[in-house]
């Protein structure tokens, strides 16, 4: 049901894009310059509702490269016994067009209390469109895919022989 209301939604988008354009062209005076202007239009109306998503996802891309990655004590953790350090408040980025969580994933050494490894998951919100049609459960972006992470995250646990005991 959520597909159909889409495509309904995209038919109408692509129906006043093409209204918007021809209305455009009938102003303008100028074939020469008409032409290439009313095509401009045609794909700036076009993309205008997910504008937001568009530019989050180089953002979002930006900050995956940033954060995504395993931060490990080598030399320290192996054989260790660890505690997991839950989040204590969610954590956004800031000026960032769709919302950005930012969870981070911290492992302290039992005894010392030292950071022995973190990364942090990323989580993307859709954009204006995805919020106002209320399709989606978990507002996942509509252009990209909203989640990343560092690949195989936890093996570093195994890997360093390290005990998770939380």
């Amino acid at each position: 049901m959520t597909g159909i209301l889409l495509l309904i939604v995209v038919g109408l988008w692509l129906w006043a894009c093409w209204a918007m354009t021809r209305a455009l062209m009938r102003r303008w005076k100028s074939r020469a310059w008409g032409v290439p202007a009313a095509c401009a239009a045609f794909v700036a109306l076009l993309v205008a509702p997910v504008a937001d998503e568009i530019v989050g996802k180089f953002q979002f891309d930006a900050l995956c490269a940033k954060y995504a990655v395993d931060v490990v004590d080598e030399a320290r953790a192996v054989n260790r016994r660890v505690l997991f350090e839950p989040r204590t408040a969610n954590q956004y980025a800031n000026g960032t067009a769709v919302r950005i969580q930012i969870n981070p994933f911290r492992f302290r050494d039992a005894q010392t209390e030292e950071v022995l490894a973190s990364f942090h998951m990323l989580e993307a919100r859709g954009g204006l469109l995805v919020r106002m049609l209320g399709i989606s459960e978990t507002s996942a972006p509509l252009t990209f895919g909203g989640g990343c992470e560092p690949p195989n995250a936890f093996e570093f646990l195994k890997r360093l022989n390290m005990t998770l005991l939380n």
